[in-house]
């Protein structure tokens, strides 16, 4: 739940920028429940799905499968439409050595070795030439290697 607090501010003598920013960090410090994010005002949840055969999984837990394509997403949260006409760029490190910088909010990787990794996702949002918010979002991985066959052996009856 969000709790919001009236603030009354003389604004005859700010600059706009100065103002709207102002607005968007009041706007951000009420930072809705179950998102993912470390700092940074532009504000979203980062998922992680993985594709096997026909089926797609949601892994919300940090574990993925190695060698298994992912796709890694992110959803803005802009309730007030702050950001509707932003820029976006995205700036994924996925903490195996590849890092990705990208116009789209949504990345198809995958891991070739299992191993604990920091995932880590920078979005920059550039309002106007001088105006540009961030937000730094991170999550610690367990890879692990896939299961690739399963035999089951029994009595020869």
């Amino acid at each position: 739940m969000c709790r919001r607090h009236l603030l009354v501010i003389n604004v005859r003598n700010i600059p706009v920028c100065v103002i709207f920013l102002l607005v968007f960090t009041l706007q951000a410090l009420c930072i809705p429940d179950g998102l993912v994010q470390s700092s940074g005002h532009v504000l979203g949840k980062v998922t992680l799905h993985q594709t096997e055969g026909n089926s797609t999984y949601l892994r919300d837990t940090g574990e993925l499968a190695a060698n298994i394509p992912t796709m890694v997403s992110f959803e803005l949260s802009d309730h007030q439409r702050y950001l509707r006409t932003a820029r976006f760029m995205y700036t994924w490190d996925l903490g195996n050595g590849d890092v990705i910088v990208g116009l789209e909010p949504i990345l198809h990787c995958q891991y070739a070795s299992s191993g604990s990794y920091t995932f880590r996702l920078s979005v920059g949002a550039n309002i106007t030439r001088a105006v540009r918010l961030t937000g730094l979002y991170f999550m610690n991985l367990i890879v692990l290697d896939a299961i690739t066959s399963i035999e089951l052996r029994g009595p020869l009856n």
